[in-house]
């Protein structure tokens, strides 16, 4: 079937044939065609009216249609003739009844002009819009009314809106219905605000959030009566997760050092000993291969469980208690061996604030082929039982934590190490870092991230070096690649260089990115990036002035667990012979996630 608009000129015909039962195929390779249904048409000829009046075309009359044979067999044109008339345009926008603190600020929410052209889709969004801030400030009851008076000899609409507040809203009493094996307290220990405060949506919503952190609940609803009270009264209506939950799952990577074939299997049972404790089993068994020494395969039955209690003897505050076997295979040197460790934290500041208290205990093995004077610099000895303390105090305004575009994330973290057996393995190291992210406009973001690791006194064991290199790092790097290099002779009698890696390291990075159009209902964007990094021993030999810089550019894909990202970065200085990686000019990346 064919449809043939004479006289559409202001519209895209193809935008108002997309809504017709009687349409032309759609598709580009693979053709969706309909059959032709005479029942139909005084319905399509009502649809296109309606699709010009919606854009202010109150004068438009339609046409036929007038049907003839197609140019293929069993086909058939349909000619319809339109007359658009002229575009109505906003004579005179009225705000009335608003809340008078509010007067302003709807106003300017409203975003209809006198003399611009009357678009219906406008103005029920300006409706939207204004019960929406209505409603976040407080007047949970709010309606708005509209009215368009439309003189069509004229061409012109007078716009009336009418704001129906209703009384300042409260919150007010927390009731909880749906619980089954979780204690009431679980869900009054979260609540946001106090009787008597100012109604919020985002109160509400905070309170939600910190529901699901539980990880107890697989639905939170919070209710109020949408009547015309003073006081909305909150019911939390949760429905619990199942108690127990498995996962199987088969994957693979590739970096600069190995090829990995692994294997998880992942098992969580919520309210384990405890009402609100949960204990997650995980294995990952490993085949881990050393691209550079092919004969360097081994496989790996890693595992780890983690048995998390939430309000530990106060609400909110979370305890978690983990033990596990840990391996992991760099091209200088390999180590394995089991690991434990407890952390206490708790969210402060409307949970923007985390504070977290943290201790750990490894006992490593290691196997290197490097030579024993590099073994001792990087305190690389048979076994290496460490314990250490690492404090940190969190704080994250973004917006979104995995696609950020407005706020700021900051860290500091502290890690004091000490050698059970020997002053191997006592340290202290400073970790902190910043992010900041910049809107400009609805598509536009600017992100910037600055990072520094400083081994304040002592040497790091192998296990805690610093790397530079990667999606994640100075993106003019392969993975670990930015790094002091020492020496290692294979089983064939090959000598290579191989990253060591550094115990003090600086990053920062600048990136653009604009999000560009929406494929399958998730947007395509591209970014533009400049990162800079240096790895060095100690603070003070660190030049910020003469990093390693690199500029480059990507694509991203943002679906709902992250952003697919490939990125291209190329490097600008410190090419020659002495520097890391003297004759990679450039490198990409392919990943889940945005830089930072």
């Amino acid at each position: 079937m064919q449809v043939d608009l004479q006289g559409a000129e202001a519209l895209d015909p193809d935008d108002i044939t997309e809504g017709l039962a009687n349409r032309p195929p759609r598709g580009c390779i693979f053709k969706e065609y309909v059959r032709f249904d005479p029942l139909q048409v005084e319905l399509d000829r009502r649809r296109i009216e309606t699709f010009y009046q919606q854009r202010g075309y109150f004068s438009v009359k339609v046409e036929g249609p007038s049907s003839a044979q197609g140019a293929e067999p069993d086909t058939v044109v349909l000619t319809w003739k339109v007359a658009e008339g002229p575009r109505t345009r906003v004579a005179s926008v009225h705000l009335e009844d608003a809340p008078p603190e509010l007067q302003d600020d709807l106003q300017r929410l409203v975003k209809i002009e006198a003399g611009a052209p009357f678009e219906h889709g406008e103005y029920k969004q300006a409706k939207l819009r204004t019960r929406a801030l209505m409603v976040q400030r407080g007047y949970a009851h709010a309606k708005v009314e509209g009215e368009v008076a439309v003189d069509r000899a004229a061409g012109e609409a007078e716009v009336d809106l009418t704001m129906i507040p209703g009384p300042l809203v409260t919150l007010g009493h927390l009731s909880v219905e749906g619980l089954v094996r979780t204690p009431t307290s679980a869900v009054t220990n979260r609540q946001t605000w106090r009787e008597g405060d100012v109604f919020s949506p985002a109160t509400l919503e905070r309170m939600r959030g910190r529901l699901y952190e539980v990880d107890q609940y697989s639905g939170v609803r919070l209710d109020y009566a949408d009547g015309q009270g003073p006081v909305a009264d909150i019911v939390a209506r949760v429905e619990e997760a199942e108690q127990n939950e498995l996962q199987l799952g088969l994957g693979g990577g590739f970096d600069r050092a190995n090829v990995q074939l692994r294997l998880r299997g992942r098992y969580k049972r919520r309210s384990f000993i405890l009402p609100l404790a949960n204990l997650e089993l995980e294995a990952t068994p490993e085949y881990s291969l050393l691209r550079a020494d092919l004969k360097q395969g081994r496989f790996t039955p890693q595992a780890r469980a983690t048995w998390t209690w939430h309000d530990f003897m106060a609400p909110r505050l979370r305890l978690e208690n983990t033990v596990g076997i840990t391996f992991r295979q760099l091209e200088a040197f390999t180590w394995y061996g089991p690991d434990v460790g407890q952390t206490l934290s708790r969210p402060f500041v409307d949970d923007r604030l985390r504070a977290a208290l943290g201790w750990h205990f490894f006992a490593y093995s290691f196997s290197s082929d490097l030579s024993p004077a590099d073994e001792a610099a990087l305190v690389i000895t048979e076994t290496l039982p460490v314990i250490f303390l690492e404090p940190s105090v969190t704080f994250d305004g973004r917006d979104d934590a995995l696609s950020p575009r407005r706020g700021v994330f900051a860290r500091v973290a502290l890690e004091l190490g000490r050698g059970t057996r020997s002053e191997a393995g006592n340290y202290l190291a400073l970790m902190p870092e910043v992010r900041g992210y910049v809107p400009f406009g609805r598509r536009l973001s600017v992100a910037a991230r600055l990072r520094l690791g400083a081994t304040l006194s002592g040497n790091l064991p192998a296990p805690r070096r610093f790397f530079a290199g990667g999606a994640n790092s100075q993106r003019g790097f392969s993975q670990r690649r930015l790094s002091a290099t020492a020496q290692i002779t294979n089983s064939s009698g090959d000598v290579r260089d191989v990253p060591v890696g550094g115990e003090t390291i600086l990053e920062t990075s600048l990136e653009a990115r604009l999000r560009i159009v929406q494929l399958l209902g998730f947007w395509l964007g591209a970014a533009a990036f400049v990162d800079g990094a240096d790895l060095v021993s100690r603070i003070g030999d660190l030049d910020p002035i003469n990093l390693h810089w690199a500029v480059g550019g990507g694509l991203r894909y943002y679906t709902p667990i992250g952003a697919v990202r490939l990125d291209f970065g190329f490097r600008l200085n410190r090419r020659g012979p002495t520097e890391p990686a003297p004759n990679d000019t450039w490198a990409w990346h392919l990943t889940l996630g945005e830089a930072f």
